[in-house]
């Protein structure tokens, strides 16, 4: 089971560490 990245900033930590991933490069306001 994945675990969610509570207070991790790290992206290559969060990758191999099977963290959940969500990407909200959507919702940036331009």
């Amino acid at each position: 089971m994945k675990k969610l990245p509570i207070g991790l900033s790290d992206f290559k930590k969060l990758i191999e560490g099977n963290y959940y991933y969500f990407d909200k490069t959507n919702f940036i306001a331009v």
